[in-house]
């Protein structure tokens, strides 16, 4: 049985500054004793939280599905051969040539737009969250299909920095062909959007700006479409994405509005942290 202090936490030890551990239902408490008790139980199945009014308060896992912008902000270690001129001498006589070496690079270092790079640099941070068992990571097949037409995927640090990621269903059973002679994966995969008559998948379109009405449909729209449709039917808290065009579209809605919330990776780490 372990002791409580005054706010009704339990404790390990009294002494000033200590962090320890002990085993409670699922996962571990984390105890940090300073002026105010704030305790924490973290462990991947783990769904409570203890406050600092000392009152466990139940804490739902929160389950986020990234959009494949996602994947190609995350891809940051990256093997490249850099040319470099070398002078060698050879017989007596200097020769100017060009040797290659192996170098780890991160596209993201090119990033300009400030809030694009305070973007990509938190999603680090929420694959950590995502390894510790804080969050839930998800996503659906088409996003790995998505994600074969972008370059520099081959990133050293594996998909989404190493962290859990868990494939989910679409809202229906269905099979298409991937990959096949004659057309590229990306025709395949509009030709099988544009074939979709769902009602909630048409009302998603309309929401997302896919619909032009007479207009022919856009291909990247109607993944977007796809997409929180596919999150919707999963029950996801938030669909997280680096798309802000599509973010303020989503929030300036009055009608069809998603049941997830479309978050940027800076709002998505305001949220959790507001929570903790």
């Amino acid at each position: 049985m372990l002791r409580e202090n005054r706010y009704g936490v339990p404790l390990i030890s009294q002494s000033r500054g200590l962090r320890s551990r002990a085993r409670l239902g699922h996962g571990f408490i984390l105890l940090s004793i300073k002026t105010c008790p704030l305790v924490f139980i973290i462990g991947r199945y783990s769904d409570k939280l203890i406050r600092r009014d000392g009152r466990l308060k139940r804490m739902k896992l929160i389950k986020v599905y990234i959009d494949t912008c996602i994947l190609k902000f995350s891809a940051t270690s990256l093997n490249r051969l850099i040319p470099r001129n070398q002078t060698i001498n050879w017989g007596g006589i200097n020769h100017e040539c060009i040797v290659h070496d192996f170098r780890e690079i991160n596209p993201n270092d090119k990033i300009n737009n400030l809030r694009q790079k305070k973007d990509a640099d938190s999603l680090p941070e929420i694959a950590k969250m995502a390894k510790d068992g804080l969050i839930e990571i998800v996503m659906q097949d088409e996003i790995i299909f998505e994600s074969w037409g972008l370059p520099k995927m081959d990133s050293q640090s594996g998909m989404f920095y190493g962290a859990p990621v868990s494939m989910v269903d679409a809202p229906f059973v269905y099979g298409r062909i991937v990959v096949g002679f004659g057309s590229s994966a990306k025709e395949l995969q509009e030709k099988f959007l544009l074939n979709l008559n769902q009602k909630r998948f048409l009302q998603l379109q309309k929401a997302t700006g896919a619909y032009q009405g007479k207009n022919p449909k856009n291909i990247n729209q109607l993944l977007d479409a796809f997409h929180i449709w596919c999150a919707e039917h999963n029950q996801c808290d938030h669909f997280l994405t680096m798309d802000y065009k599509l973010i303020k579209v989503i929030k300036s809605l009055k009608n069809n509005i998603p049941t997830v919330k479309v978050l940027s990776p800076s709002e998505l780490l305001e949220e959790i942290k507001g929570q903790m």
